[in-house]
């Protein structure tokens, strides 16, 4: 019974406790709370008396000194929030005693109409004066070293722009860093534009300004440091016109949706984009030359990124780890592909110019729609896992384990052979043979067992078309007009039990809009717009208007 009794007592003591205003003060004196700063110079600053603030209203007049336990006490500071949320505050006078001056010390003073700032004081924290909607004037006394530009703060000493409010400005000249939390849940800023003159911007600087929607860094050649300073806000489009890294936090942009590199960004640091779970574009106006590990690691919403903009000595498979909702990826010219290793339902083009360190330069790598594009010179991958693939050489495509992913593949003009082993491939329901395609390994599509459409454009039937029965039985086979007899006569074609010729005009952009294809687009006035598209993403980022796609007139609406 009493350890019952006891653990009551015990109970109702802690609910008191939680429920009780915590004291913030150490000690009180004629209405003014303060704490100790340090006990062997004997020293204090004003503080509030419990967590709703709101602690003072009227005059009120900090002195220099106080007195506790018969010690004289000198006043060095405003405690952070000392006077936060005192809405009836109508003047305070500071002591020339001084010093330092909290994080949102005057915060949402409403009344307070002047501050006159000593010149004792050397530090001021971010958003001192945030919300003080009737605040006129911030007076510095002369040898402060603190100047007010446009009800901007900043120290001259360091250029650190400390606090600002509703009425400020970031200025142009004469301050090079923002501060810690200097305009902390700031109502100033829907557009906020960082100047040249601007290279660091500290932790929390823009945290909560939740009317903050766009962001633009300006173009300059100098390197700007950001750290986790506009969390919590509202942007969802930032232009970066400079070279940028990032401190601490490998956040910075978490919450942005869209990005413009301007044209003097040319690399991107370490992390810069990490953790940008919503980051679904980066437009490139410039070229990057320069790319670190982990640059856009965990991106995992990013679909647009133009990587023919991206041309570093090397491209690795850290640097865009996780980027699994990519939609293109197509490289730039000659760039050189040490490791990319990439899941995602992207489309991704293989050219001639690319540099490959080894055949395992894409091991690994799983996307929707593979295309290797024409070219006479041969190519050898290893472990790359796609959908749909295009085939414009010869290509010899090998498997550690085996694929079963495929589910269709055309052969280009200039692809003679195929010796790649695909007959695990269960799921493969269609292939298209190019006018040189002469022969496949017997092995290649032997178990593919649900191919239901051929088509072959060469008049000479390719050698060792071996494939299982129930393809022989099932499948749609076309063959050129006149070389019906040909196959016919075939040891493996002439197993075909649907096979007849294409019409004249049949084409592979005619034969059920086979998504597959691969179009070139012009303009009505015959400019080359885009060379060798997948026909399904032909259209994707058209502007509107009347284009010709593989040789037909087509309207983006």
């Amino acid at each position: 019974m009493k350890t019952r009794t006891f653990a009551f007592i015990t109970i109702c003591v802690i609910t008191m406790l939680f429920s009780a205003k915590i004291k913030a003060y150490y000690f009180e004196q004629d209405g003014i709370y303060y704490n100790i700063v340090s006990v062997s110079d004997k020293t204090c600053e004003v503080t509030y008396k419990d967590t709703d603030y709101n602690s003072y209203s009227g005059d009120i007049t900090i002195p220099s000194t106080v007195t506790y336990n018969t010690q004289n006490v000198t006043v060095v500071g405003i405690g952070n929030n000392a006077f936060k949320n005192c809405r009836n505050l109508t003047s305070i006078s500071l002591p020339n005693s001084l010093k330092s001056i909290g994080v949102s010390a005057f915060y949402d003073c409403r009344l307070l109409k002047e501050l006159k700032i000593p010149k004792s004081v050397t530090t001021i924290s971010g958003a001192f004066y945030q919300l003080c909607i009737n605040l006129e004037k911030i007076i510095f006394e002369e040898g402060s070293i603190f100047k007010l530009d446009n009800f901007t703060v900043v120290d001259t000493t360091t250029g650190t722009i400390v606090a600002g409010n509703k009425k400020s400005t970031i200025p142009t000249s004469g301050a090079s860093i923002i501060g810690r939390e200097a305009f902390i849940d700031s109502e100033l800023f829907k557009l906020l534009t960082i100047p040249a003159n601007i290279n660091k911007i500290e932790d929390r600087a823009f945290e909560a300004c939740r009317y903050l929607t766009d962001l633009k860094i300006e173009d300059s050649d100098s390197v700007l440091t950001l750290s986790y300073c506009i969390n919590k806000t509202s942007i969802k489009n930032v232009y970066i016109g400079r070279n940028f890294k990032t401190s601490i936090y490998p956040y910075t942009f978490a919450k942005v949706e869209y990005v413009i590199l301007g044209p003097k960004v040319n690399k991107i640091h370490y992390e810069n984009f990490r953790g940008c779970n919503f980051l679904k574009s980066i437009q490139i106006e410039g070229t990057i030359t320069e790319v670190e590990n982990y640059a856009f690691y965990q991106c995992w919403a990013l679909e647009d990124l133009d990587f023919t903009k991206i041309q570093p000595e090397y491209i690795e498979s850290s640097m865009f780890y996780q980027c699994r909702s990519l939609k293109l990826i197509r490289f730039a010219e000659g760039a050189a592909i040490n490791s990319f290793s990439i899941q995602t339902n992207a489309t991704m083009y293989i050219s001639e110019s690319l540099k490959l360190k080894s055949e395992k330069s894409f091991s690994g790598c799983i996307v929707d729609t593979l295309i290797i594009e024409d070219s006479d010179k041969n190519l050898a991958l290893h472990d790359i896992h796609f959908k749909h693939l295009y085939v414009g050489r010869n290509t010899t495509l090998t498997y550690t384990n085996g694929t079963n992913t495929v589910r269709s593949i055309e052969f280009g003009d200039k692809t003679k052979t195929f010796e790649s082993d695909f007959s695990k491939c269960v799921y493969m329901d269609s292939l298209i043979f190019g006018r040189n395609f002469s022969s496949m390994s017997p092995s290649s599509f032997k178990g593919c067992k649900n191919i239901y459409k051929i088509i072959s454009k060469n008049p000479t039937p390719p050698l060792n078309a071996n494939f299982d029965d129930n393809v022989y039985l099932n499948a749609v086979v076309k063959v050129p007009k006149g070389s019906l007899n040909a196959y016919k006569e075939d040891l493996h074609w002439s197993k075909f039990w649907n096979i007849s010729e294409m019409e004249e005009s049949s084409g592979i952009n005619n034969i059920d809009n086979d998504k597959t294809a691969i179009v070139d687009i012009y303009n009505l006035q015959g400019t080359l717009i885009k060379k060798g598209v997948l026909s399904s993403e032909a259209t994707n980022g058209l502007p509107k208007g009347l284009y010709i796609i593989g040789g037909k007139k087509t309207l983006v609406k």
